[in-house]
C-alpha cells in the first residue's frame, strides 16, 4: 500500500503541510496510527488517511467545526461507507502520476492547487491596491493639512505686522 508523508498528502488535500499535520493530530481517532506516530518517527498516511482528510477539507471550507466532522467520519466508518474521496496517485519526489495511475487525480489536483495559489494572490493584489489607495488619500490629505497650516500663520503673521 502506498503511503504519503504530510507534504506529499497536502498536494492532493489542497492545503499546507501544517495543517495536515495538525488535523492529523485533530482527527487522531479517525485516522491510522503512522498518521500520528511516537516522537522520533516518520509521520506517513495512508490512502484512506488521505482520502478522511479531503473530507476534512471540505468541511472545513465548508465552516463545519470540528466536533461535526468527527460525527461524520466516525458514522461513515460505523456504516462502512467508502469516504467518497479516492486517492490513486502513486507518491513520488515531485508526487507526479506513475505511468498508468492517477493521471486522471493528478491534473485536477494540480489545477485545484494552482487556481487556489492564484485566488489568493488576486486577494493579495486587492488588499495591496486598497492599501495604496488608502495611503495616497492620506498623503493627500497630509499635504492639504500642511498648505492649510501655512496659510492660517500666514494670515496670524499679517494680521500682528499691522
Amino acid at each position: 500500500m502506498n503511503t504519503f508523508n504530510p507534504d506529499q498528502a497536502a498536494i492532493v488535500i489542497g492545503a499546507s503541510a501544517s495543517t495536515i499535520r495538525n488535523w492529523c493530530k485533530v482527527y487522531a481517532g479517525e485516522l491510522s496510527k503512522g498518521a500520528n506516530p511516537p516522537t522520533g518517527t516518520e509521520r506517513r498516511l495512508t490512502q484512506q488517511d488521505v482520502a478522511k482528510l479531503q473530507q476534512v477539507k471540505v468541511s472545513r471550507d465548508n465552516r463545519i467545526g470540528v466536533d461535526e466532522i468527527i460525527k461524520q467520519l466516525q458514522a461513515a466508518a460505523n456504516d462502512n461507507q467508502v469516504v467518497p474521496f479516492t486517492v490513486d496517485v502513486a507518491p513520488t519526489s515531485h508526487m507526479a502520476p506513475q505511468e498508468g495511475q492517477g493521471e486522471a487525480l493528478y491534473l485536477p489536483t494540480v489545477i485545484t492547487t494552482l487556481q487556489g495559489r492564484m485566488d489568493a494572490m488576486e486577494r493579495g493584489i486587492s488588499e495591496l491596491t486598497a492599501n495604496r489607495r488608502q495611503n495616497v488619500a492620506m498623503y493627500v490629505l497630509g499635504i492639504l493639512s500642511g498648505v492649510a497650516l501655512v496659510i492660517v500663520l500666514f494670515l496670524a503673521f499679517e494680521r500682528l505686522g499691522q
